[in-house]
Order: structure tokens, then C-alpha cells, then sequence
């Protein structure tokens, strides 16, 4: 993934009667972010060269813990000093930004309403409307909330621009954004209409498309129409042979386009919908989960595509496949753990089980890798830690209270974990942080606001 080497803003200035071209990128633009989009730098939740603790509680190995207002379930996401999340306030029809100082947890800021919910919008309840995970560069942060809006903030929390992308996001909010140089990718794979309630958006003229934005003004730079179904995975951007591609997972096949102009590269339709997990790119193999009802893991070679550019199928993978955590690799296994909490290390190269454990509970976080330690936390807080290898070895089960949804970062020696009410920052030798940090406080005008509607 680029980011920033095009960051740059215009600014129109009366200079002997020219325009003046100001640059704003800096040295710190070649710096590659620590974890600045869904499952980190490289999009497939591998965290190399930190360390993180492996054990932790509500009293041990916290370094800050912050009760975060509103509903979201997006994971944090880290840039210099900064955490960033979206949430939903005012019983979550207000959507926003909260930016957190990232070695002690306190507030930089909380922004203001960036997108309203219609009172009539429904969707499922366990998601939210703030699900999507926002992308953070070393001057901006993009936030995504599905049909609601997309926004491009600075790093003071000024809104730079925003636009709202009409569209049936059917379940509600769940594809996080991509971004490629100076494009922000969104995919926006619909419904045919108003599914959960009875609310029409003006300007649908087509269910499934997928969009390149300018990351700088918002504008459209393309837009891929598609026919398929309904879908919440989020794109990732792979090199093939030197050709940077755009993968986007649509509900029943998945895609690859030009991140600059749209133009689509190539196509693999199979049998689903609702597919959530993000692709992983490994070795020239592209392993894509295919969604509801019966998930599959499929191993794509983009390398070497048929007459009808359909890349080759190089095995499936038909048992213990997840409908919404990602996978992640580490050497040459990819290991799954499905919904219902079953583990599986599979061969990447073949597709065949290496093993499997019965973990327990249930998931929707996606693992991360950090080494050879793998995490990966159930709904009920319970964080599974084990070794990648040939056999499973169980490293600790580390229990935080509340539901978790969101997956975690990894940055360094801290592990950020997001609950239903707070923020962990995790890391080994901390104090007792049983004593929140001071908490992210809507202004009064805020809680009057909400108390009006």
C-alpha cells in the first residue's frame, strides 16, 4: 500500500498575479505508517517486529484503559502518537471521530457530527452504524460509514471534505475503505432496495459498484458498476509482477481493477453472498473466503488468467472457513478460526488441514500475527494466544470484560483492544490501570442535542 507520496494540498495564492503550488509532504510521508487501516500496514493483520504481551487482565499489563462514548465497532487504527476510532453517539444516530493520544489514552479529540442517521434507518444490531475501520496517513484520516457518508479530516479534526455515496448498504455499514496513492477505494456492494426498513435514498442507479474517490477533494475518479449481491469485505491492494491491482471481494465473485481508473482487471464469480473476511495475498496466492451460507477458501493465481481473464483456481478449501474473521498467515500456514470458534492451520500451498482446535465461543474480531504469536478474541472478551506452527501450542487465554467485535492493533510492544465500552491499551509491566483515564465527554450542547431529538 502508498500512501502520501501524492499528499499534497492546493492552495491558491495571489503571487504576482501566479498561482503558487504548496507541497505539504514531508520526510515523515516515506515513513509507512505503524497500523493505519484494517488489519495494519499491509491490510492481512501481520505485525512484524513488535512486541506485544502475551498475558493480560483487568489488573495486569494495562497501561490505559478509556471508556469510549457512543457504539462503534471499527478497530483502532495508529499513526505517530495518535489512535484513531469511529463511534456512534446519541443512541447512534451521531457519527464521528475520537482521536486518542496513544501513550496515555487522553483525548485529543472528539469530532464533531460528521454524518446524521435518518431516524427511520435500521440494519442489525450487533453491527452498529460505525463498523467500518477508518484509514489514517500522516496528515489525514478517511472515515467511512457506508450509505451515511465518507469524510477526510486533518489531523486537528478539521473536516476537509465529505460526500455521501447513495447506495443500499442492506445489514448496514461494514466495508472499510483501501487507499492507493492518491485514491481512496470504497466498495459499495448494496441491495436492490429498502430491506430492514422502509427508507429510500435518492440517486441508486445500480446495487453493487465500486468507487475510486480523490483523496484530497472527495470528487469521483471512477466508478466500477457490478452485478452480484450484497457484500461487506474491504478491498486490498496487491502487486502483481510490479502492476499494483485493487482486489475487492463482491457477494458472489470477486474482482481486481486499475486503483487508478477503475478498469477492471480481472473477475472470479463463485457461489455466496455476504462476504465479509478480507483477502489475503501470499506468494502469488490470493486466498478469498466466499461468504455465506456454505464459506469456502479459494487460492487465486492473478498471474496466469484464462482467455476470459479469470485467474487460476489453484485449490478450495470447503471446511472450516469463517463468514466474518479474516484469515492470517504466518510462514507457510494460513490459519481460520470460523464464527463458531473452531481453529484450522491449513497448508498454503495446498489447501490441506495441518490441524485443528476447538477454541470456544464465538468470533467476529479477525486474528493477528505478531512473530510466530498469534491473537484472536472472542465476542465474550476471551483473547486466545497460541504459536504458529506445525502442531497448536497454547500460549495464554486473557479475559477483559464486555463484548468485542472489533479486531485489535499491534503496534510496537502495545496491543490496542477495543470493547463495546472501552479501549485497552495493553502492554507488559504496565500498572494497574483499574483507574480509567479520563473519559472521552460529549459537550453540553451535545448532551442538550441529544436530548431534544
Amino acid at each position: 500500500m502508498r500512501l502520501d507520496r501524492r499528499d499534497w494540498l492546493w492552495q491558491l495564492l495571489a503571487a504576482g498575479g501566479g498561482l503558487i503550488w504548496t507541497t505539504l509532504a514531508t520526510a515523515a510521508d516515506d515513513q509507512p505508517p505503524a497500523w493505519n487501516q484494517f488489519r495494519g500496514s499491509g491490510g492481512m493483520g501481520q505485525a512484524d517486529g513488535t512486541n506485544p504481551p502475551t498475558t493480560w487482565s483487568e489488573g495486569e499489563n494495562v497501561a490505559w484503559k478509556v471508556p469510549i462514548p457512543g457504539k462503534g465497532w471499527s478497530s483502532p487504527v495508529v499513526q505517530g502518537n495518535s489512535v484513531w476510532l469511529t463511534t456512534a453517539t446519541q443512541a447512534g444516530r451521531s457519527l464521528r471521530v475520537v482521536c486518542l493520544d496513544a501513550d496515555s489514552g487522553k483525548l485529543r479529540f472528539l469530532s464533531p457530527e460528521l454524518f446524521a442517521v435518518d431516524p427511520g434507518a435500521k440494519g442489525l444490531a450487533k453491527a452498529g452504524q460505525a463498523a467500518p475501520t477508518p484509514v489514517v496517513t500522516a496528515h489525514h484520516v478517511y472515515a467511512h460509514f457506508g450509505a451515511f457518508g465518507t469524510a477526510c479530516l486533518n489531523h486537528e479534526g478539521e473536516l476537509l471534505w465529505s460526500r455521501v455515496i447513495p447506495y443500499y448498504h442492506h445489514h448496514g455499514p461494514g466495508s472499510s475503505p483501501a487507499l492507493v496513492d492518491d485514491v481512496l477505494v470504497v466498495v459499495c456492494d448494496g441491495f436492490t432496495g429498502p430491506f430492514f426498513d422502509k427508507l429510500e435514498r435518492a440517486g441508486v442507479d445500480t446495487p453493487q459498484f465500486v468507487l475510486g474517490l480523490d483523496a484530497l477533494t472527495g470528487e469521483i475518479r471512477w466508478k466500477a458498476p457490478r452485478e452480484g449481491k450484497h457484500s461487506y469485505a474491504t478491498p486490498l491492494v496487491i502487486d502483481v509482477d510490479g502492476e499494483l491491482q485493487v482486489v475487492c471481494p463482491g457477494g458472489d465473485g470477486v474482482w481486481a481493477y486499475n486503483p487508478q481508473t477503475g478498469e477492471e482487471l480481472w473477475r472470479y464469480q463463485f457461489v455466496g453472498h455476504s462476504v465479509v473476511p478480507r483477502p489475503v495475498w501470499v506468494e502469488g496466492r490470493l486466498l478469498v473466503c466466499t461468504g455465506y451460507h456454505e464459506a469456502s477458501l479459494l487460492a487465486l493465481d492473478p498471474r496466469e488468467l484464462s482467455a476470459d481473464r479469470e485467474p487460476k483456481l489453484l485449490w478450495k478449501l470447503s471446511k472450516g472457513v469463517p463468514f466474518v474473521p479474516s484469515p492470517v498467515v504466518v510462514d507457510d500456514l494460513v490459519y481460520l478460526v470460523t464464527d463458531e470458534g473452531i481453529l484450522s492451520a491449513v497448508e498454503t500451498a495446498t489447501g490441506k488441514l495441518k490441524w485443528k482446535q476447538r477454541l470456544g465461543g464465538m468470533f467476529s474480531a479477525s486474528p493477528v500475527a505478531s512473530g510466530k504469536r498469534i491473537y484472536a478474541t472472542s465476542e465474550s472478551g476471551t483473547t486466545h494466544v497460541w504459536r504458529a506452527g506445525a502442531a497448536f501450542r497454547r500460549l495464554a487465554e486473557n479475559i477483559l470484560p464486555g463484548q468485542v467485535l472489533a479486531s485489535p492493533a499491534v503496534v510496537g510492544d502495545r496491543l490496542y483492544l477495543r470493547t463495546e465500552t472501552h479501549l485497552y491499551c495493553l502492554a507488559a509491566d504496565s500498572a494497574d490501570a483499574s483507574s480509567p483515564k479520563v473519559p472521552v465527554q460529549l459537550t453540553s450542547e451535545e448532551v442538550e442535542s441529544s436530548r431534544r431529538r
